[in-house]
């Protein structure tokens, strides 16, 4: 991996990543971002994204879960960010997801 892969995260890089977040999923109890970077499962520079949930009286559409990747990837390639961020969503126990039975 080359060196210039494991730079350290831009604060330009987590402050998008807040405010991408904040607009597609912020409804369902987004509280912050935490972002690292390392290897993905094939060795390539990545960006992994956790994203902080306090537990909301609304369900989780999955939709907006993807929307949020999608949005985050675009946004982060025009700031100029090569390595590809996987977003971990990271809901508190209990919450409810559209859809989901019980």
């Amino acid at each position: 991996m080359d060196i210039l892969d494991q730079r350290p995260i831009d604060p330009a890089l987590a402050r998008a990543a807040d405010e991408v977040l904040r607009a597609a999923v912020g409804r369902f109890g987004f509280r912050e971002a935490k972002i690292s970077a390392g290897p993905d499962h094939d060795g390539e520079p990545a960006l992994f994204v956790d994203a902080l949930y306090d537990l909301s009286l609304e369900p989780v559409d999955s939709r907006a879960t993807i929307e949020a990747q999608v949005s985050l990837h675009r946004r982060l390639r025009e700031l100029g960010e090569t390595r590809f961020p996987y977003v971990r969503h990271r809901f508190r126990e209990g919450q409810a997801l559209l859809g989901a039975r019980r």
